[in-house]
């Protein structure tokens, strides 16, 4: 998977009971590469997550994908860290980046895939 990342993302768990994620800005700090996802349906829910993360199938889908309750996984020790942090307040920060797609007005020519 190519950096920056897709725009769409689904969660192989429930996080605080969503699984549909945007992202909608990403960068680079000390070589980690970070996305910031927010709940489709629920902006409250918004965290940042390690790209490599992303890329691991296990956990998490490209794209918006309708999983069958049988395709869930169980949380294990990663995903719940990141609930403690979702309920530490530790949360992504709501700029959107030019290529989401998301600005209005929108001037960015070229969009990140979906």
């Amino acid at each position: 998977m190519n950096w920056p990342p897709k725009l769409s993302w689904t969660s192989k768990f429930y996080l605080k009971g969503f699984c549909h994620y945007v992202a909608i800005n990403y960068g680079i700090y000390n070589n980690l590469y970070w996305v910031n996802l927010v709940s489709v349906l629920d902006s409250r829910i918004r965290f940042i997550v390690d790209f490599e993360d992303l890329k691991e199938s296990t956990h998490w889908a490209c794209g918006w994908v309708d999983l069958k309750p049988e395709e869930f996984i169980g949380l294990n020790q990663d995903q719940n860290y990141i609930l403690a942090q979702l309920s530490e307040g530790n949360q992504a920060c709501l700029h959107l980046s030019e290529d989401s797609g998301l600005l209005i007005p929108y001037k960015n020519i070229e969009l990140r895939q979906w």
